[in-house]
């Protein structure tokens, strides 16, 4: 029953209600790819709506086991999940072969941000949904003030505190709400981070309406956290 309610989370929610809304309600024939996909809800969700391939990609070892026991019960052939930290994706990971790159709950807790949404970029042929924090001015997250250069250009935000310095791998490990390999995450501004996906190439960086206190249990008062939708992505820049 618990596994059930899980799962119906991902197939009503409003990130995957924009991923169909983008590819005019069916997934049929499409690729789709969740990074840091914890327990492989959306994954499924995907797969349950008619990805031709529904690929789940998580650093943590327990996730990924989590992630079969879903596979096996649903017995999905179209649904695969991988154990892989993606802050080690590189250009020859899987190639720019992915319809749809779902990025939700997973770049505000990256030290390197900039590299990541790269990796992105080169996994995309169609287009990108990051759900994210952002660094506000008024948010209650505890953020201390950052500057980080990317392509020589200087952008501003905050870092987040994952783990103290020297905690225990396995700590880390068990820990699924944080972040997998760094102490600290870089959390980008919110006209920033569209400057950076303009940067890296695609053409129009939509924000998708959420509701207030999107996603933020510590009910900030200004807006930190956006649903953005990337695409046209030209390769050429």
């Amino acid at each position: 029953m618990e596994r059930t309610r899980a799962l119906r989370r991902p197939l009503l929610s409003l990130r995957t209600k924009t991923v169909l809304d983008e590819t005019g309600g069916d997934l049929r024939g499409k690729r789709v790819i969740d990074l840091g996909c914890l327990e492989g809800g959306y994954a499924a969700a995907f797969a349950i709506h008619g990805a031709a391939y529904s690929l789940g990609v998580d650093a943590r070892k327990e996730n990924i086991a989590r992630c079969q026991l879903v596979k096996e019960s649903l017995q999905l052939p179209n649904l695969e999940f991988e154990c892989r930290d993606i802050r080690n994706l590189g250009t020859d990971t899987y190639g720019s072969c992915f319809d749809v790159v779902f990025a939700a709950g997973i770049l505000y807790h990256l030290d390197d941000p900039f590299s990541a949404l790269e990796s992105m970029a080169q996994l995309c042929s169609g287009f990108l949904l990051l759900d994210t924090h952002v660094a506000e001015a008024q948010s209650r997250h505890d953020l201390m003030p950052a500057t980080r250069v990317f392509w020589g250009r200087n952008y501003q935000g905050g870092l987040f505190v994952e783990h103290p310095a020297g905690t225990a791998a396995e700590t880390v490990e068990r820990d699924v709400w944080a972040s997998y390999g760094n102490h600290t995450s870089f959390w980008i501004r919110k006209p920033d981070l569209i400057e950076i996906l303009e940067a890296i190439g695609f053409s129009t960086v939509d924000q998708v309406p959420v509701p207030p206190g999107y996603h933020c249990g510590l009910r900030c008062p200004t807006e930190c956290r956006v649903l953005l939708v990337a695409r046209g992505l030209d390769r050429t820049k």
